[in-house]
């Protein structure tokens, strides 16, 4: 089954809003183990994006397809971050903020990796 374009494009403009969100909260941070998961955490989305970007221009329903695995491991990656995100930051606004950003991309992942 191709994937859904508008679903993929609108994964990759969450994903780009999580990353932004990721990235201050890093900078933020007094809690180094805290700062190393936040930055972990980007760094994963940014590689994501990376090849969503490089490999979502594309056309062909295989290569389209094959994306599916790296969505996949993103997706597994941020339902970790979904239960550890409280402990993360301090400032409850932001947290739900960022926690909200963490819930679409899951929720957009998993019509993406059917």
């Amino acid at each position: 089954m191709p994937l859904d374009q508008t679903v993929l494009t609108d994964f990759k403009s969450l994903l780009q809003q999580l990353y932004n969100e990721l990235n201050e909260d890093f900078w933020n941070t007094d809690d180094a183990t805290v700062a190393a998961a936040v930055n972990d955490l980007a760094n994963s989305v940014n590689a994501a994006l990376t090849q969503l970007n490089q490999l979502g221009m594309a056309q062909n329903d295989a290569v389209l397809q094959a994306i599916q695995s790296q969505v996949a491991d993103i997706d597994q990656q941020l339902q970790e971050a979904q239960k550890k995100i409280a402990t993360w930051v301090k400032d409850f606004g932001y947290a739900a903020q960022v926690a909200s950003l963490i819930d679409k991309a899951v929720e957009l992942a998993s019509k993406l990796v059917k």
